[in-house]
């Protein structure tokens, strides 16, 4: 069953597969990932879709990749991953919390409450000072945790590795998206969705690594059709990727349409997670650009 992960303070669209599959990293027959172009007048953009997790013998990528990268004069990711003011997400996290006087321990299970509880013990969280976190802050939580060792890491992500070159390169970074619009984005969530979904991070906490890795492979493998029909969803998780890619989807697009239509003559490589230009639930990226009349080619 494939899955995509909600981790928004970590890797908030990364794509996660569970599946059988060899791995392709670093092959000389499959170089990695997909790559759209948009042109209006003298202005290009390239919407590149990524992995949030990767490894470090993945790259160089395709050369069709590398080349729209090389010509590009701005670099718009999802987020500048290497200029955070983490002050600014503490203090959006701390207001993502249980009113007082309630926990997540009077939203989940006795057995979810208590292998939960087992899980941070294990990872040297605390949940008893995380209790009074609402429930999508701690799936993104386990999320992080999942992430913390193993083959593919988030410092060889393919957004790293090209936000790392964009500054060698000096060239412009403007990122598309703030920690703000994910937590905004969560909140049209219902409580209740995200309960489940919480649930559901824990009944598969051990099994999520094996699945993320799975997902790196198969994007490496540079097949978005096949990687958007092998989707499969739990009833929440279509609500919640339903809801919540709407929104986000919506809100880059419009400024890539706003990009457009200003066409400063310069050439924009877009770096977001492959789901917001693959997948079956919600208009993507590239739907909102074509009902604006764009023609969105496929190059890789």
């Amino acid at each position: 069953m494939f899955k995509k992960a909600t981790s928004f303070i970590i890797a908030p669209s990364l794509l996660i597969v569970a599946c059988d599959s060899q791995s392709s990293i670093g092959s000389e027959e499959d170089d990695g990932g997909f790559l759209w172009k948009v042109e209006s007048g003298d202005t290009t953009v390239y919407l590149q879709g990524t992995v949030h997790i990767g490894h470090e013998d993945g790259y160089p990528l395709n050369a069709a990749i590398e080349d729209a990268f090389e010509q590009s004069d701005v670099v718009l990711p999802e987020i500048d991953i290497n200029n955070i003011d983490q002050r600014e997400v503490n203090e959006l996290q701390s207001d993502q919390t249980y009113p007082e006087g309630t926990t997540l321990e009077d939203d989940l299970s006795a057995e979810h409450y208590e292998k939960l509880e087992e899980i941070l013990d294990g990872t040297g969280a605390d949940l008893h000072v995380r209790q009074h976190d609402l429930p999508f802050v701690m799936t993104s939580l386990l999320h992080g945790l999942q992430r913390q060792d193993g083959e593919y890491t988030h410092e060889h992500g393919v957004d790293q590795y090209f936000l790392n070159r964009a500054e060698e390169k000096d060239k412009e970074i403007r990122a598309l998206e703030s920690y703000e619009v994910y937590y905004e984005a969560d909140q049209l969530v219902p409580h209740e969705t995200h309960v489940t979904l919480l649930e559901e991070e824990i009944d598969n906490f051990d099994e999520s690594e094996e699945g993320s890795n799975a997902s790196v492979e198969l994007w490496w493998a540079g097949d978005p059709d096949a990687l958007a029909d092998a989707f499969e969803y739990t009833p929440a998780e279509e609500e919640y990727y339903a809801i919540t890619g709407e929104y986000r989807d919506g809100l880059m697009a419009d400024q890539l349409v706003d990009i457009l239509e200003k066409d400063s003559g310069q050439t924009y490589f877009v770096i977001v997670g492959g789901s917001h230009f693959v997948n079956t639930l919600n208009p993507t990226i590239i739907d909102f650009l074509e009902e604006a009349e764009y023609t969105v080619e496929h190059v890789y």
